[in-house]
This record gives structure tokens, C-alpha cells and sequence, in this order.
């Protein structure tokens, strides 16, 4: 019948108007999350990318934003978890092979020094090819940086005592 029809054509028209809005207000997210980025504002920016990707959570240039400002304002944990995401889903780092190197730093940052070895051993992989670059001789410079770390972690201490040399030290 034509009411019948009628109605699921206005149904159809606010679904076609609601997806609209719903890409345009993700659009929006991320812009003003990219303006806090260029400004400084990690922190804010991570809000702004969190939303966007509750919007659409597929996107892997929106993780790799999302988890960069997460890295730029320190929050190591959550930056670690989005980069070893974004890897995963990168396919050993065709699109941002920076990832997995950021995955090992965030690592190394967190105290897990035989995982970030791992993670630096697939950098050195990954720009194998580019052997004179920073991120390959880093990378390198870590897997090395890690085993000392995993060696002295256990270390004892000797009994010490810490003085406080008073205003005139530091001020």
C-alpha cells in the first residue's frame, strides 16, 4: 500500500540522513583532534581521537594518530597496546613501519625489556634495508640498551644513604 511504502521511504531517508551526519561529525572529530595535535596539546587530542574511533575503530592511520598523541603526553601503556595494534594490523609495517619501533620504546618505557628486545629486532627487520638511518641504528642501539637492562634489573643496590645538600645546590 502507499502508506506502507510511504513509511519506509521516510525511514530510509533518516537512516541515509543519520549515516551522513554520523561520518560528518567523525570528520569533525578528527579535525579538531589534528588542530590540538599541531598545537601541542597531545592530551587533548587523544580525546578527540578516542572518539573518532569509537565512530570506526578500522582505520589504521586514525590508531596510529591516536596512539602517537597517546606516546607525545607519556601514557606509555595504552601508546604500547595501540602500537602493537597497529602493527598487527599493518602487516609487519607496510603502511607505518615507525610502528613497531614506537612499540619497543613504549615497552622498554614500561619494564618489559625482553618483549621491547623483540619489538627492536623486527625494526632492525623492517628497515634492514636502510642501515644507515636513525631509526635502524636506534633500533640496533635499544636491542643492546634492553640487555643491559635486563641484566642490572635484578642487581642489588649496595646500602646507601641520600643527603639533601640544602637551597644553595640546584636552585
Amino acid at each position: 500500500t502507499f502508506k506502507s511504502m510511504f513509511k519506509w521511504l521516510i525511514i530510509f531517508n533518516f537512516l541515509i540522513i543519520a549515516s551522513l551526519s554520523f561520518s560528518q561529525s567523525q570528520k569533525q572529530l578528527i579535525q579538531y583532534a589534528d588542530e590540538n595535535f599541531e598545537l601541542g596539546d597531545y592530551y587533548g587530542a587523544s580525546l578527540y581521537y578516542e572518539k573518532a574511533l569509537k565512530m570506526d575503530s578500522t582505520s589504521i592511520h586514525l590508531l596510529f594518530k591516536y596512539a602517537t598523541s597517546l606516546r607525545k603526553y607519556n601514557n606509555y601503556t595504552q601508546a604500547e597496546y595501540y602500537y602493537a595494534k597497529i602493527f598487527d594490523k599493518d602487516l609487519g609495517g607496510r603502511i607505518y613501519p615507525d610502528a613497531v619501533f614506537w612499540l619497543g620504546i613504549m615497552q622498554k618505557n614500561n619494564g618489559l625489556y625482553k618483549d621491547a628486545s623483540k619489538s627492536f629486532k623486527k625494526s632492525k627487520s623492517v628497515f634492514g634495508r636502510k642501515k644507515k638511518e636513525y631509526t635502524y641504528l636506534k633500533s640496533k642501539q635499544e636491542i643492546a640498551s634492553c640487555s643491559y637492562a635486563k641484566r642490572t634489573k635484578s642487581e642489588v643496590i649496595p646500602n646507601c644513604t641520600v643527603l639533601n645538600l640544602g637551597e644553595d645546590v640546584n636552585t
